[in-house]
């Protein structure tokens, strides 16, 4: 029996002597707490990474579709704002005879802006009185339509544009739109907008291709003050 103890004793010393201490059971007890939490904090980040991912895509995603606005400076330090807009077909009705013939070169410099570039105009006349009611015509590349206040200037309708531009007091309503691509995968870019001064109602509308649109949105500005700076056309020298 006390062989039996005596190796009980041994027994219970040595496991004494290999049982940690405090500091040791404060270790242990760090470490497996650490461990515990490493992993969930790493999948809470990954977490957070994949999220953050996410919303900057949807955000890239959403910016590339915003329409792009196209701002042009005119020398006076006004500007004309392009946003894309939309265009529709209309008709329109006269309620009395009309004649039309093409303009002669003094009668384009009474309706047109005054410059070198080619010129070309049908005006349409009212056969009654003779009087001059809408010219529609091409300055170099650009489509200009001019027409007495009251009568229809255009069988295209504007829409989608946002407030209107304002260069030397007159509102400008400006827009653009995009064609679909051809078969060469080639879009233009139309810009377009409409104003009155005096007793004229005008559209310009100038045409590029898509990649050069900030050179076409500033050639339309251009021509639009170039309008305006005249005065606007004089219709009142053109007769039937």
């Amino acid at each position: 029996m006390v062989k039996i103890s005596m190796k009980n004793h041994r027994i219970t010393t040595a496991w004494d002597r290999i049982e940690p201490d405090a500091s040791a059971d404060e270790r242990m007890l760090s470490a497996i707490l650490e461990k515990n939490h490493s992993r969930p904090r790493e999948k809470s980040f990954r977490v957070l990474l994949v999220s953050l991912a996410l919303i900057l895509a949807a955000v890239g995603i959403t910016v590339s579709r915003m329409p792009k606005t196209y701002t042009a400076a005119l020398e006076n330090g006004d500007s004309i704002v392009y946003r894309k807009g939309s265009t529709g077909e209309s008709s329109f009705d006269i309620g009395y005879a009309v004649s039309s013939r093409e303009l002669t070169d003094p009668e384009l410099d009474a309706v047109f802006p005054a410059g070198t570039e080619a010129r070309s105009a049908i005006g349409l006349f009212r056969d009654e009185t003779g009087e001059l009611l809408r010219v529609e015509g091409t300055v170099k590349d650009a489509k200009i339509i001019l027409a007495r206040t009251g009568f229809p200037v255009n069988d295209v309708v504007l829409a989608g544009t946002a407030a209107p531009s304002t260069v030397s007091g007159i509102p400008v309503e400006a827009g653009y739109y995009v064609t679909d691509p051809n078969s060469r995968g080639e879009q233009t870019i139309i810009f377009f907008a409409s104003f009155s001064i005096g007793n004229t109602d005008a559209y310009v509308e100038c045409a590029g291709e898509k990649q050069n649109g900030d050179a076409v949105s500033q050639e339309t500005s251009d021509l639009i003050y170039r309008i305006i700076s005249e005065g606007g056309p004089d219709f009142s020298a053109v007769s039937y």
